[in-house]
């Protein structure tokens, strides 16, 4: 349910929402948004929790008609192969000033280890060890060492105590990553 309310205010742009903007139009165009932006059973996930909501709210008077009675979930197409950066669009991106010079850090110290942001935004010095990071993946409760390149290693410099990286929030990240991509000029969904 969370997930498909971050959607949602995603999909707006916008934190508020207003039972009065949200038409059968509008729910047509999130549901577009979702299929374009997930794969698999995500899109028909996130869109029936949001259809249960706007049931609820129908019920209780917010609407006259329920506005995706008549929208039927979907679920998204096969897999989107991954973007890649080839290394004259990495140069360009690393030569481009970053808002925040930690989700920088942070973006560039993935591309070294493959980990993913929700186990990069909780990675702890505790984790580092020998020049490897040790850890179970959050995503796949698989535990895993990756050897540190050095890039990685000048990235995240001496050890310390507590959190690696001191990220925003997940949103803010890739707010902040897009805005890098259009500053570069690079045309590439990165996250």
């Amino acid at each position: 349910m969370e997930n498909s309310l971050k959607a949602f205010k995603s999909f707006l742009g916008k934190d508020k929402i207003s039972a009065e903007g949200i038409t059968e139009k509008v729910c047509r165009r999130f549901q577009e948004y979702l299929l374009e932006r997930y794969n698999g059973e995500t899109p028909s996930g996130y869109f029936m929790r949001f259809k249960r909501v706007l049931k609820k709210a129908t019920k209780d008077g917010y609407f006259r008609h329920n506005p995706t009675e008549e929208i039927p979930a979907k679920v998204g197409g096969g897999k989107k192969l991954k973007e890649i950066l080839n290394a004259e669009k990495y140069s360009k991106l690393m030569n481009t000033p970053c808002l925040n010079y930690e989700v920088k850090k942070a973006f560039v110290f993935s591309l070294y280890t493959g980990l993913r942001w929700v186990d990069v935004k909780l990675l702890s010095w505790s984790l580092i060890k020998n020049d490897s990071v040790s850890l179970v993946q959050k995503k796949t409760n698989i535990p895993v060492e990756i050897p540190l390149h050095g890039i990685a290693k000048s990235i995240i410099g001496e050890k310390k105590e507590g959190l690696i990286f001191q990220l925003p929030t997940q949103d803010g990240a890739n707010k902040i990553l897009s805005q890098w991509c259009r500053d570069t000029k690079l045309d590439k969904h990165i996250t």
